[in-house]
């Protein structure tokens, strides 16, 4: 596959490291936390999550770490020479066949798997996993679904889906965000992000705590500090490499500690706060969002850092990382709900992880490629087409 001059290798393995250790997440921490049948496992899990080792289980700023990149990744598509952003038409196109195609199939395939395997809760594990597939999807489960980036509960059936609602949402005003920020030097976007968080401040502070569900228009305009975030770096990625040439080794190994730090434990903040759901999760991002732009930024610069995750297996990760991202959790309820008490837990996990990377790269090979280089045709064709009306015009 054909890469463009602007890609970054490390970032595919970034994004490989990233989706594993949602995957983690989700099949340790959140599985295991409130397992009343599984005390001895979720008391080690409580344990570990107080350690270094939390940035493995971290969750949210490993999503929050996917906005940022895809601010970077959009970017890179809507800028023309000098930073111009390019016609709206064939990036929304490309948009549309990278999102939607993989996205669909795991619709449809969760609800075969929930029709076919459901058999009601697992009194052993706790609420986070028998909030799913709780009832059948109705017509208007499949209408919300397949528009995608309506208001509708996310949660019910691919769990991890409430962040594509977002990205799709951002994804499609995305070059109005790039425009402003390609147009404005360092103090403007300053400005620009400093007003986008105190709105996000204002809404958060005024919203009914019911409101604040995780896709509602709110959260949209919280995220997008993260693409925001991205598109900065991408805009300022010369000026950011002569600052990091500058900076002696000491500087670097300090702020590498500080952004750790605040990657891995930012959003620990909620552990501390009094329980108000949604609320709790904004002021995790707001603290630990430093971090993932550091992450970002080291991953950039870092020449350590980019070598690890420039690895052949970190970067094959990164290929799959997007079908890897959706299809572990419904692999996972699938095989809860067909072989739990048939197949002891110590195999049925790790058989679940195997079963998604193969998924997924299945998945990549015959969904993921086909439709993205059908979108890149389409988006070509267009472009062609906008060369011969300004050539006519002019």
């Amino acid at each position: 596959m054909n890469r463009s001059p602007r890609h970054v290798v490390s970032f595919d393995g970034l994004r490989g490291l990233g989706a594993l250790c949602v995957l983690c997440t989700h099949y340790a921490l959140h599985l295991f936390q409130d397992a009343p049948g599984y005390p001895a496992v979720a008391g080690t899990m409580i344990a570990v999550d107080h350690t270094p080792l939390h940035v493995i289980f971290a969750g949210y700023p490993w999503v929050n770490m996917f906005f940022v990149l895809s601010g970077f990744a959009l970017s890179a598509m809507v800028s023309g020479p000098g930073n111009t952003p390019r016609t709206y038409l064939p990036y929304a196109i490309n948009r549309v066949f990278r999102i939607y195609p993989a996205y669909f199939f795991v619709v449809l395939a969760t609800f075969l798997l929930q029709h076919f395997f459901y058999r009601g809760p697992i009194p052993a594990f706790g609420d986070w996993f028998n909030s799913s597939w709780t009832t059948p999807p109705t017509r208007r489960d499949l209408l919300d679904h397949a528009v995608m980036i309506g208001r509708f509960r996310t949660d019910r059936f691919v769990f991890v889906i409430w962040s594509l609602v977002h990205e799709m949402r951002i994804s499609l005003l995305f070059p109005l965000l790039y425009t402003v920020v390609a147009r404005l030097g360092v103090r403007g976007n300053i400005s620009v992000g400093i007003g986008l968080l105190a709105l996000d401040f204002t809404w958060a502070t005024l919203a009914d705590n019911d409101y604040l569900s995780p896709n509602t228009y709110y959260f949209t305009l919280h995220y997008t500090l993260f693409f925001w975030a991205g598109s900065v770096i991408f805009k300022f990625r010369d000026a950011l490499k002569q600052w990091w040439v500058e900076r002696h080794n000491g500087q670097i190994a300090i702020l590498g500690v500080v952004g750790f730090i605040d990657f891995s434990y930012g959003s620990s903040v909620e552990k501390f706060l009094t329980p108000e759901a949604m609320r709790t999760v904004i002021i995790a991002d707001w603290l630990s969002g430093p971090g993932v732009v550091l992450l970002i930024i080291f991953a950039l610069y870092s020449a350590p850092l980019s070598r690890f995750l420039s690895t052949r297996t970190l970067r094959f990760f990164g290929t799959i990382s997007y079908s890897l991202y959706l299809l572990h959790g419904i692999v996972l309820l699938a095989a809860l709900h067909a072989f739990y008490d048939i197949v002891p837990l110590e195999i049925l996990l790790p058989s679940c992880v195997a079963v998604s990377v193969l998924l997924s790269f299945v998945s990549v090979t015959i969904v993921e490629q086909p439709f993205m280089s059908f979108g890149k045709r389409i988006r070509l064709i267009r472009r062609s087409e906008d060369d011969v009306i300004v050539s006519l015009v002019s």
